[in-house]
Order: C-alpha cells, then structure tokens, then sequence
C-alpha cells in the first residue's frame, strides 16, 4: 500500500486531526450527530461529514447499524430459517442448485454460532485432535 493511502484508522490532515475510528464509533454506537461529533473534535460539520463520507454508502441511516448489532443473533437465526426452508422448498430449490443454498445455510448458521461465542468445529474432531496430539507427545517422551 502506498505510504500516502489512508486507511480506515488514518486521521484526515485538518486544523484538528479527526480520529476516523472515534468519530465514527461516536456516530454509529453512541448515535452523534455530525455536529456533536465535530464539536468534540473542534472541527466543522463539514469536516466531519468528508471524514466519514467513504462509509455514507455503507451505512445509510446509524440506526439500522444500532439496531442490527442489538439484535443480530436473531437476525441470523431468521436468516437460518429462511435459507432452510429454502432447501425443503421445491419451487425455490429449483432457481438455486441444493448445493448453493446449502453453502449459504452454513455461512449463517457459523456467524450466528461465533455471535453466540459458540464454536463452529465439530468438537468430536476437535477431540480426535487432541488425543492425537496427546498420543504423539507420549512417544516423542520415550
């Protein structure tokens, strides 16, 4: 990457250097207005509105983005459902192969279980795994 490339986390050459990581946490999770935000930076509106418009395509209305996190393990356990009943579905399976909707059902269904702070392996390989390992380390002892 080139040295003069900004990146998410680059400050915006101002007056007042703008923290873009701050400024827009501020706006999508405390829910600043451009103007409370520039007011804490001691900047204009203006400056705050160029500082995060390369995330104004992303994020259109904060709200939705406050109200997805809140909500999100519900959000993907619908999703789930959908996509499964999709796969059940004969009219539907019929503009979509099986194997691309049941691609989908597992990428969900591993964002919700990583949401939950649950795993997404199969434990009983993950304990094959170990006693493997457990089994190597004996003999590498003797």
């Amino acid at each position: 990457m080139a040295e003069n490339t900004p990146t998410l986390n680059t400050p915006i050459d101002n007056k007042n250097k703008i923290d873009v990581a701050k400024a827009l946490q501020l706006r999508l999770n405390n829910k600043l207005s451009l103007e409370a935000i520039a007011k804490q930076f001691g900047v204009s509106r203006q400056a705050i509105h160029q500082s995060l418009k390369r995330f104004t395509n992303l994020i259109k209305d904060p709200e939705i983005i406050h109200a997805y996190n809140k909500n999100d393990v519900e959000l993907l356990k619908a999703a789930e459902f959908i996509l499964l009943s999709d796969i059940v579905d004969k009219t539907k399976r019929q503009k979509a192969t099986q194997g691309n909707v049941a691609y989908a059902l597992d990428k969900i269904h591993n964002i919700r279980r990583l949401k939950e702070d649950k795993s997404t392996q199969n434990i009983g390989s993950i304990h094959a795994d170990l006693q493997e390992i457990k089994a190597m380390q004996g003999k590498s002892t003797t």
